[in-house]
């Protein structure tokens, strides 16, 4: 994904576009976070991959799945 970024110097306005797939609401700016100096202009761009994964398609799930324990006796198969 490439972001794109505007700063309008005569208005201060900053807008952020992305390219292809183009969800609505997954890139965010912080106005308060925007410092503009005579030398650098920094601010915060924040990515929702909650909204990004929900309009994709994709589902939760969990990574800290916990395998059962090998009862005693090896399991179906017999002792080990």
């Amino acid at each position: 994904m490439i972001i794109y970024v505007n700063y309008n110097k005569q208005t201060g306005e900053i807008s952020v576009d992305q390219n292809e797939p183009i969800i609505p609401n997954t890139l965010e700016l912080n106005t308060n976070t925007v410092v503009d100096s005579d030398n650098n202009l920094s601010f915060e761009i924040s990515f929702n991959e909650g909204v990004y994964a929900e309009q994709m398609g994709y589902r939760y799930a969990p990574d800290n799945i916990t395998p059962s324990p090998i009862p005693p006796g090896g399991g179906p198969e017999g002792e080990i």
